[in-house]
């Protein structure tokens, strides 16, 4: 008797895409919503078949959280299992269809928020499918199956905090490269992906570089390092200062203004105040 094998293979959500699957394709694939605690909200997600043929799709609902790297890749687990988790807030509707030829599916949701509910929660929709092929071994059948997600976001109104905070900062010269590291921490209760800029100036006020950190992914609470570098001219002794403009995605950007000092050695030191 054969045994039956089911492989999920990703294809949306920072994974690639298969050539031979039976695609199908979301809009939105992100709904982001503003609710007030206690409050419900509808909304409608529209799921199209661009192939010739017909697709089978089951859609079901979990959690999702950045991995440790932050950047941008996801880990995902059953519906209810993380804090920040409002899987158990959505109902839907059709839960399993078929999706003629180019035909579309809509699929109708309803978020019900609980009344002691404050920040950020999150969820994916997942929508899955079966790959065109399935390959047989002797005494197996493996079938491979595809799914692509639909993210959600929910901040519930007014009681939003976007605070976010840069430490541990580290700088070092390495022939004519500045580099850059610091651990950016998430102190509020919703997700941010910030923009970190920086530029290094003199006593005259001449602006010596510019640059930017590395594009990171957070959730409330995540800690995440951040490194940046770029190319610089010989740097005499004297006194610099570094100027890092922490853009949050809300309100008005974070700028922190960080003495240096270059020793007679050439080490950069950070002036404490």
């Amino acid at each position: 008797m054969k045994r039956l094998y089911f492989i999920i293979i990703l294809i949306t959500l920072g994974f690639v895409n298969l050539a031979k699957a039976n695609t199908i394709s979301l809009e939105p694939a992100h709904v982001r919503l503003s609710v007030s605690a206690g409050q419900a909200k509808n909304g409608t997600i529209h799921v199209d078949n661009p192939s010739n043929k017909e697709i089978k799709v089951r859609a079901y609902l979990e959690d999702w959280r950045y991995s440790s790297c932050k950047d941008g890749t996801k880990e995902f687990f059953p519906e209810g299992t993380l804090a920040s988790s409002c899987s158990r807030w959505v109902s839907f509707s059709p839960a399993e269809f078929s999706l003629p030829p180019f035909g579309r599916q809509v699929v109708n949701y309803t978020i019900h928020v609980p009344q002691d509910s404050k920040g950020g929660y999150f969820s994916v929709m997942f929508f899955e499918t079966d790959l065109a092929e399935v390959k047989n071994t002797p005494d197996s059948e493996v079938q491979l199956k595809a799914r692509l997600g639909a993210l959600f976001s929910i901040e519930i109104k007014d009681s939003i905090v976007c605070k976010a905070d840069l430490e541990s900062l580290k700088i070092e010269k390495e022939n004519d490269t500045l580099k850059l590291l610091a651990q950016f921490n998430n102190k509020g209760n919703v997700d941010i992906a910030p923009k970190i800029l920086f530029h290094l100036i003199d006593t005259e006020g001449q602006v010596l570089c510019r640059g930017k950190f590395d594009e990171i992914f957070t959730l409330p609470q995540d800690n995440a390092e951040v490194t940046a570098a770029t190319k610089i001219k010989l740097l005499p002794t004297g006194k610099y200062l570094l100027v890092i403009t922490l853009n949050l995605g809300r309100g008005l950007p974070l700028v922190k203004e960080i003495p240096l000092c270059i020793d007679q050695r050439g080490n950069i030191l950070i002036e404490r105040g």
